[in-house]
């Protein structure tokens, strides 16, 4: 941990030079991003002649692994905070919700089991990660038990959990509104989202001098290093989702029409 809190004070003066307009929120899970930025850090050393002869700049190729240690520091801080402020506001909410969900999806396996399209529509909604994907997860299985409410009725379900879910999904969401307002200008949120860019940038360049390095090989085995693997899964997800057919009819035998979301 020492060496990521010396990367992390090296590179603080280079991020708060970056002009606020162009800092970024992390757009996907962080642990995802460093997890990625780790691995294209051990691909850039092993592939730094091929990226050095199309132009990439050595010094770039050592600073993704301190970039990547500067993001899981300012990460760790941030979430400390976040979880103070959220804990006067929503976090009983929260843990209710998590407990919610899990009884929804446990109740649809069984009285939709039978229906494929179904079970695949819950696999998708279970997906997600993060606060902000528990409360849409919510509203989604309320649209499913009420699509099929017929199944329910069936396995003697409790029909108030769908309104529960629903005020759930209301009463977590409105308290992070207020936390968000009122700790927008934090510093630990400012310097995580800053350290994010900086990485976010770097990674970029590296992906970008390896895609060219290697776009000609006919194996297509080193390219695919310098490729995010979890943006290539969501595409593949949202192309299985816009080919998946949705009906709107009550039918314990269709799938649900619940609310797009992006994950």
């Amino acid at each position: 941990m020492k060496n990521k809190q010396n990367d992390f004070e090296r590179l603080l003066p280079k991020l708060r030079e970056c002009p606020s307009d162009k800092v970024r929120e992390p757009d996907r899970p962080v642990a995802i991003i460093l997890s990625e930025a780790y691995a294209l850090a051990c691909v850039a050393a092993k592939y730094r002649a091929e990226l050095e002869r199309v132009g990439l700049d050595p010094a770039i190729i050592d600073e993704i692994e301190p970039c990547a240690n500067t993001l899981r520091v300012a990460e760790t801080a941030w979430t400390t905070t976040r979880e103070k402020e959220l804990a006067a506001v929503v976090i009983a909410a929260i843990t209710q919700a998590y407990t919610f969900r899990s009884d929804i999806v446990s109740a649809s396996r069984y009285a939709l089991r039978k229906n494929d399209a179904a079970q695949a529509t819950i696999s998708h909604i279970q997906e997600g990660e993060g606060v902000a994907d528990l409360c849409q997860d919510l509203v989604d299985l309320a649209a499913v038990v009420e699509t099929h409410r017929d199944a329910f009725e069936k396995i003697d379900f409790d029909f108030a959990k769908v309104a529960h879910a629903r005020a759930l999904a209301d009463e977590i969401q409105k308290g992070q509104g207020e936390v968000v307002v009122e700790k927008a200008s934090n510093e630990t949120r400012d310097v995580r989202n800053r350290a994010f860019t900086y990485l976010d940038d770097v990674v970029d360049e590296v992906r970008s001098a390896g895609l060219y390095a290697f776009g000609s090989d006919s194996d297509s085995t080193r390219l695919s290093l310098f490729r995010s693997n979890y943006a290539l899964r969501r595409a593949r997800r949202y192309r299985a989702k816009k080919a998946t057919p949705t009906v709107t009819t009550a039918s314990s035998t269709s799938t649900p029409t619940v609310s797009p979301t992006t994950r």
